[in-house]
Parts: structure tokens; sequence; C-alpha cells
């Protein structure tokens, strides 16, 4: 199926899907799979035009943007709608990769998907370098799986905080 979104009614520039680990055979993890096919529903529903995958390799040797890209073509999105950044290996880099790529390409208002435990972090990063970006989260049902993330995202936030306000500070200076 192809999913052509009409490009002068959407409301946003672009639809971000944050990476996740892949499997160590190289295929989609849980994580990407969900992200894929939650950002896939809101391309198909006309959110944006465009699709930027955002991930380098963390496991193996493929880019979870490149992993992404194919699930979302898959899925019937149009390659020339997909775009991808394939150097960042964590949220941080996330936002400052996707803020190289949305400043070259020129677009200015962005959605950004990923699971929603997840999301607080990746708002704080977007906002860190200026970027004004809707949230849409993946939603899990509550699980011992969900409970962890929690927890290990309430220390990455404590950890980001102190990444972010070094990376202002040093920004400020030069």
């Amino acid at each position: 199926p192809n999913l052509q979104t009409e490009v002068v009614s959407a409301p946003h520039d672009v639809i971000i899907i944050l990476g996740a680990k892949p499997m160590s055979d190289g295929s989609p993890g849980p994580a990407i799979e969900r992200r894929v096919v939650h950002g896939v529903k809101l391309y198909a529903a006309g959110r944006a035009p465009n699709v930027l995958m955002s991930g380098g390799v963390t496991q193996g040797a493929v880019p979870e943007a490149e992993i992404m890209v194919k699930l979302a073509v898959d899925a019937g999105v149009p390659a020339a709608s997909l775009h991808r950044e394939e150097v960042s290996t964590r949220t941080f880099e996330n936002a400052r990769e996707c803020r190289r790529v949305t400043g070259h390409k020129g677009w200015r208002t962005a959605i950004v998907v990923t699971d929603h435990f997840h999301m607080r972090r990746a708002l704080m990063c977007f906002e860190s370098f200026g970027l004004d970006v809707t949230p849409d989260p993946v939603r899990l049902p509550f699980s011992p799986y969900v409970a962890a993330a929690h927890v290990r995202e309430f220390f990455a936030r404590l950890m980001y905080v102190r990444m972010i306000r070094a990376y202002v500070q040093g920004d400020a200076r030069g």
C-alpha cells in the first residue's frame, strides 16, 4: 500500500522517530517495531509529509535508522518521504543530529515519537537544542518491563540534566 499524504494540509513538517537497540541478529527489536508502527500511523493520517528515522549503530553493524526505514517502506511509506540520521547512539545525540537535519531541510515543526516512559527525557534533549517539538508517545500497558523502564528513566533524566547543562554552558562560551 502507498501511504502518500497530502503535503499541503500536513500540520507538521516531519515526524521524528527515535531508534532503539535492534536484536543481536540485526532485526528490529520490539521498541523499534512499535515506534515505527506508531509513526507510520501518524504519517498515514497526514500529520506530516516527512518521516525522519533517528539512530546510529548501537548493536551489530546496521544503523537503527536503516532498520527503521525498511520497516516503514514495507508498511507502504514512499521512500521519498523517508529520511534518516545514522550518527546518534543515545537520546542527547538524537536531538543534536535531528536539529542538524531539520535545519538543513528547513523543517520547523516536528512530532517526536518514542515510548511514553522515554518521552520526558527526549523532550528535555530536543528543547536543549532549541527544537519545539510535539510529543506523540507510544503507550505501553503496565508491566514489570515498563516499571523498570520508568525507574531507569528517572536516573537517566538526572544524568541528562547535568549533560544538558554542560552542553548549554559550553555552547554559550563559544
